[in-house]
């Protein structure tokens, strides 16, 4: 048997307890302190989802203001993906890591203070979703790009599944706790707890034995045209690559169509279940609820053959699940059609990142990751347009239009990029 075949089977031992295979990566010291950030940092991100998206609805009760400024979250990652996935390859990457949290703690605090001081409008919700964004994109690009760093390279999709897994645990904890705590603190406290995640973040880093990426130190050009050199590189490096061409093209897509969704779950709960916040937090979290099972499904695979047939069949099952979810008018049933499209969303991402860092080399896993998460702009995109489809048509039908659209690309899809299919 090979050695990565080996490491894959055996069972990872942490403080000399032994845990299941799906369970492997955590064996590295690095993984587990990168683990945490991420877990910690998902759980403050999704508790923003629920508060921003809660007080921008409730301030005027409009959609369109919703959408925009959800679009406004997702906008720097089309504007600074770039610049800052050239630094992320520069830098040091815990310093990064650890400095951007500490400041993004100041400003939620910031923010919970002037909601609770009677103070806010709604252009501040849209700079501090601005300035969220920066932040986010820089630790989405800091913490994929230290992934293969920390695990070797047979481990990887264990390893990007796990962290999927600690997300979508998140996403079960935080929106459920968030929805709750905006009856019980408001949502200037759900803001306060926010701010303390992000510490946990910026503490949970320092420990990592990790710096600058591995060929930094070679690099003799700086400034501008240092940079302009470093993201050319990266750019022709996927562009002549055929299959990485084809595994970027399909993440931008499916995003415009897989997650804005979500931000009109307010929405959702208001005009079609007639219910509370409460409620908004158990829809959030019943999306995790499938994504935290699909997870720990890939990772306890540690290798999927054939992953190009259930990408493409992921992406079908989405689109026929927003399809229904257009016609889930009990609460039950929205719960349960959110499960099993949040499983679908989290296996077709965790299957198509590890397919395209697999194929990145190291050096270039930061500009890598920068062009890849340029595909967050897509939901940006997304949930603006879907914001006038839902003020024109209703929330329901827009999930409808959604579902076909997605179910379209994905005939298209299959068609045209048919290398994914069987290459990997």
């Amino acid at each position: 048997m090979a050695k990565g075949a080996e490491a894959t089977e055996q069972r990872a031992r942490v403080a000399g307890i032994a845990l299941p295979r799906m369970f492997a990566s955590l064996r590295h010291r690095d993984y587990r302190f990168l683990w945490t950030t991420s877990f910690l940092s998902a759980s403050a991100r999704n508790l923003q989802q629920v508060s921003l998206g809660w007080i921008a609805f409730d301030l005027t009760g409009s959609s369109v203001l919703l959408g925009t400024v959800l679009f406004i979250y997702q906008l720097p990652f089309l504007v600074f993906a770039l610049p800052l996935g050239a630094l992320v390859d520069r830098a040091n990457r815990k310093v990064l890591l650890a400095s951007s949290q500490f400041v993004m703690a100041a400003l939620a605090a910031a923010l919970a203070a002037d909601i609770a001081l009677g103070w806010v409008e709604p252009w501040h919700l849209m700079a501090f979703a601005f300035v969220s964004g920066v932040e986010n994109t820089l630790i989405h690009i800091i913490r994929q790009s230290l992934v293969p760093s920390v695990v070797p390279k047979e481990g990887l999709l264990n390893a990007v599944a796990l962290n999927s897994a600690g997300f979508d645990v998140s996403r079960i904890a935080a929106p459920a706790v968030g929805g709750f705590l905006i009856a019980a603190i408001g949502v200037d406290g759900n803001f306060g707890v926010q701010a303390a995640l992000l510490l946990g973040v910026a503490f949970a880093s320092l420990p990592m034995r990790v710096g600058f990426a591995p060929d930094q130190v070679e690099r003799g050009t700086s400034g501008l045209r240092g940079l302009a050199a470093d993201l050319q590189e990266a750019a022709a490096y996927i562009w002549n690559d055929r299959l990485l061409r084809q595994l970027f093209a399909i993440e931008y897509a499916a995003l415009l169509f897989t997650v804005p969704y979500l931000a009109f779950m307010p929405v959702w709960v208001e005009e079609v279940l007639g219910r509370e916040a409460d409620a908004l937090g158990m829809l959030y979290a019943a999306g995790g609820v499938g994504a935290v099972a699909s997870t720990l499904f890939i990772a306890h695979r540690g290798n999927v053959r054939r992953r190009g047939w259930w990408i493409w069949g992921a992406l079908t099952l989405q689109a026929l699940g927003l399809t229904a979810l257009s016609q889930a008018d009990g609460y039950l049933a929205t719960l349960g059609v959110l499960a099993f499209v949040g499983a679908l969303n989290m296996a077709s991402f965790s299957l198509l990142v590890s397919a395209a860092q697999a194929r990145l080399p190291e050096r270039l896993q930061g500009r890598g990751m920068a062009i890849w998460n340029l595909g967050n702009a897509s939901i940006g995109i997304g949930t603006l347009a879907l914001g006038f489809v839902v003020a024109r048509a209703g929330v329901a039908d827009a999930m409808w239009m959604t579902g076909a659209a997605m179910l379209a690309f994905v005939v298209v899809g299959f068609a045209a990029l048919g290398r994914t299919r069987g290459a990997f």
